[in-house]
């Protein structure tokens, strides 16, 4: 059992509407989500969430209490307010722009630019606007402590849905394959998606196939209506792109 679970089982043995054990448990399953990227940590965040009824304000006004008692450890003061950040901006919708920007610039511990600008890339998947192209910048510069296939995968899918020239093809392209890499099932759909709209089938069948490989089943269906369109020369090639990024 990973170390956020154990404490995030022994938190949750306590009376769940008592504020405090409220907080403990959401703190464990944040970590297990942003710094161990754990998908059932993920789920139960997603769960719990769901069913707090606005406790948003107590939990945000906890953490940035937690802040401001910390000043003597710096490393819990800038947890809490990157947790803060997390969940007032992206979770909860209780902070607006503005203060976050304030809350992040508190934020000097590079290790924590992960977790933030991951969910800066989830709300920018969510309300992409021009006016947030100088937090994706920031973020973009953030890659260089987080290299994550996450991070890059939601980059790769915010500049697919927001393509204004050949750069951010590219831009977009170099992403999802950096996630790929990785294991990232998500970015070999994503992919396969930008290779077929393209026109290179043997590549978008390739990167579908991948996908199915890494336990993505819900593009079969594209990999079937591209395997009736391959020429046997075409199967052959593609079956080599495959085996070539697997040996990888």
């Amino acid at each position: 059992m990973r170390a956020w679970q154990e404490m995030a089982q022994r938190a949750g043995q306590g009376d769940s509407k008592e504020v405090r054990g409220l907080i403990l448990y959401l703190v464990c399953l944040a970590e297990g989500l942003y710094w161990d990227k754990d998908e059932e940590a993920a789920k139960a965040l997603h769960r719990l969430l769901i069913g707090m009824e606005g406790r948003g304000l107590d939990i945000l006004s906890w953490l940035q209490m937690r802040a401001e008692a910390e000043d003597n450890n710096s490393e819990t003061q800038e947890s809490c307010l990157a947790l803060a950040l997390i969940y007032g901006y992206g979770l909860l919708g209780i902070l607006d722009l503005k203060e976050a920007k304030s809350c992040l610039d508190k934020i000097t511990d590079s290790s924590l630019f992960g977790p933030v600008y991951y969910f800066y890339a989830v709300f920018l998947e969510l309300e992409p606007d021009s006016t947030y192209h100088e937090i994706l910048q920031n973020y973009q510069e953030s890659l260089k402590y987080w290299d994550s296939p996450q991070v890059q995968y939601r980059l790769a899918k915010y500049l697919f849905h927001n393509l204004q020239s050949d750069e951010d093809l590219n831009e977009c392209l170099n992403y999802a394959h950096q996630a790929a890499v990785h294991g990232h099932a998500k970015a070999c759909e994503l992919l396969g998606g930008l290779y077929e709209e393209a026109g290179e089938i043997v590549s978008a069948w390739a990167w579908y196939w991948i996908a199915i490989q890494k336990g993505n089943e819900s593009v079969r269906e594209l990999w079937l209506s591209l395997e009736d369109r391959l020429s046997s020369e075409q199967r052959v090639h593609a079956k080599l792109l495959v085996e070539e990024f697997l040996s990888t």
